[in-house]
């Protein structure tokens, strides 16, 4: 591609964005496009944005301390959560890494994205370790960083627990709802959220 091109590229994106509207020239490209994902991929779509919430008050003033960025990749985790679902429970935690990790993520660096990715397979596995070549991502993550992902993919696991509770007392206690389930199918295989360390915490 010689230089012309490239400038005549740079033009054309340009011209494209500045034709979309404001609220979507403003939406965060990262969150934007596992919003999208979950869409394609997830059960339902609409517990990835309550389990941001959800996570949101275990990270408030009394929980961990988190910056913007961190606080921004929790919740890119929590939207990505259920993408490997129709994998086997054995497997989803390395599947959740293929289908992150090597996705076409805009907004968001290399660590970045293994972060996401481990997070969100720390989400089906525990705090197990990883084996084979994904176990190679892992020191593109701080120690700190690493632990992080393990909290967070345990308060995911935690709020997805709690959610299914949730859901299957509401069924249990009504025979009809307006509202609908909460979740259209609990996942008898997640195990139970591991505890987590005030190492891991810290």
């Amino acid at each position: 591609m010689n230089a012309a091109t490239l400038h005549f590229a740079q033009v054309r994106e340009g011209l494209l964005f500045a034709l979309l509207p404001k609220s979507e020239r403003e939406r965060d490209p990262l969150i934007a496009h596992c919003e999208d994902y979950s869409v394609l991929r997830s059960r339902s779509p609409t517990n990835g944005h309550e389990l941001c919430a959800w996570t949101d008050m275990l990270f408030g003033a009394n929980g961990p301390k988190e910056t913007a960025e961190q606080r921004r990749l929790r919740h890119a985790a929590c939207l990505m959560s259920d993408v490997s679902w129709r994998a086997h429970p054995d497997y989803r935690g390395e599947q959740s890494i293929d289908l992150i990790a090597r996705a076409s993520l805009a907004g968001v660096d290399h660590p970045g994205r293994v972060f996401v990715a481990l997070a969100v397979c720390y989400r089906h596995i525990g705090d197990g370790k990883l084996q084979g070549p994904d176990s190679k991502l892992v020191p593109l993550l701080s120690s700190a960083e690493q632990k992080r992902a393990i909290l967070v993919g345990a308060a995911i696991r935690a709020g997805v627990g709690a959610h299914q509770l949730s859901s299957s007392t509401i069924s249990a206690s009504t025979t009809s709802s307006s509202l609908g389930p909460v979740v259209d199918a609990p996942d008898a295989d997640v195990p139970a959220a591991p505890a987590v360390s005030r190492a891991a915490a810290s």
